[in-house]
């Protein structure tokens, strides 16, 4: 059993890292969310039965559901980062509000100002796109924190707000739930879940990435094991 709990906080810990790899600027605190596989219902008993028969155990089910949440980009104020075997993504923040803008296209264009220098970014026209505003609120009574999300228009001069993530991908194979959703008190900005359907081309984003890669660095990592857990620091 020890052995085991070493071998999962190391796995956890190189996800981590690779993770915070594609960072391109130093923070404190993050902007995160995580992707998770759009739960499928099986047409029949007979098929979750064959379905297990032919797992044998979850190992089948965790390799499915991370090659579809993994390798998924988004870019955030500047910045580009890829979702990890766990779906999880995230950012350095950069805002002191909790209200941004989540950009579901598959293609964005940079607005130059000179030679590589962005002004900002636009959405392509003609492409597919879905907006949704996110708000963390707190409740006058219970005093507690939530999230709001609620889908508005594009913008119309179809500039993108520097408080978005803009998601990489068709709309439709993305599912945000709208609604409320209880938010945890935190510096960080950790946003809801996020589903993925599959039919997400991800082969086609990332060969489109390639067009893109000029304009975002790299980023240095330095690590400090403490006492009670292994803590990063991002340096340019």
């Amino acid at each position: 059993m020890k052995y085991k709990l070493i071998h999962d906080y190391f796995i956890q810990s190189s996800m981590l890292i690779i993770s915070m790899l594609s960072f391109t600027a130093q923070a404190n605190h993050i902007v995160s969310l995580n992707f998770r596989s759009y739960p499928v219902v099986a047409a029949s008993i007979d098929q979750q039965f064959n379905d297990a028969l032919r797992r044998g155990t979850h190992l089948h089910n965790f390799q499915k559901e991370s090659k579809l949440i993994s390798g998924i980009f988004a870019t955030y104020a500047g910045y580009i980062s890829i979702s990890d075997y766990d779906g999880r993504i995230s950012f350095p923040r950069l805002q002191q509000s909790s209200r941004l803008y989540l950009i579901v296209t598959p293609e964005i264009t940079p607005i130059l100002m000179l030679a590589n220098t962005i002004h900002h970014w636009e959405l392509n026209q003609g492409a597919p796109v879905k907006t949704i505003l996110a708000e963390q609120k707190e409740d006058p009574e219970t005093e507690l924190l939530y999230w709001d999300l609620q889908e508005v228009d594009a913008p119309a001069d179809s500039v993108i707000p520097l408080a978005s993530i803009t998601i990489l991908a068709r709309p439709e194979h993305v599912y945000i739930p709208l609604g409320i959703s209880v938010a945890m008190p935190s510096p960080h900005l950790l946003l809801p879940d996020i589903y993925i359907k599959s039919g997400i081309n991800k082969v086609a984003e990332a060969l489109y990435i390639l067009n893109l890669n000029q304009f975002f660095g790299t980023l240095s990592m330095q690590y400090k094991l403490d006492k009670k857990d292994m803590r990063s620091l991002m340096k340019l």
